[in-house]
This record gives C-alpha cells, sequence and structure tokens, in this order.
C-alpha cells in the first residue's frame, strides 16, 4: 500500500510542478516570440521583393 504524501510533501511537489510550468511557459513565450520576429522579416522581405518587382 502506497503511504500517502505528508503536507510538507504535498506542498514541495506543488512547487516543483509549478516552477517546472512556469519554465515551460517561458520556453514557449520564447519560441512564440521567435516565430513572431522570423514572421515580421519574412513578410518585410515579401513586400520589398515584391515593391521591386513592380519598378
Amino acid at each position: 500500500m502506497v503511504k500517502p504524501e505528508t503536507r510538507k510533501q504535498r506542498g514541495e511537489r506543488h512547487d516543483r510542478e509549478v516552477e517546472e510550468s512556469q519554465q515551460n511557459l517561458r520556453a514557449n513565450i520564447a519560441e512564440t516570440e521567435r516565430l513572431l520576429s522570423a514572421s515580421d522579416k519574412m513578410l518585410k522581405r515579401h513586400r520589398s521583393e515584391s515593391d521591386d518587382a513592380e519598378d
């Protein structure tokens, strides 16, 4: 039979889970910012190429 967690153990597990979740969130935000930046650069390049083609 599994021994139930103590209040302290639950608190420590919760703290670890929250920290892991926060790390994942920060990584996801960083990746989103990277993708947005790459998308902006691509759109600017395409607009410039389109403008150059019209000249």
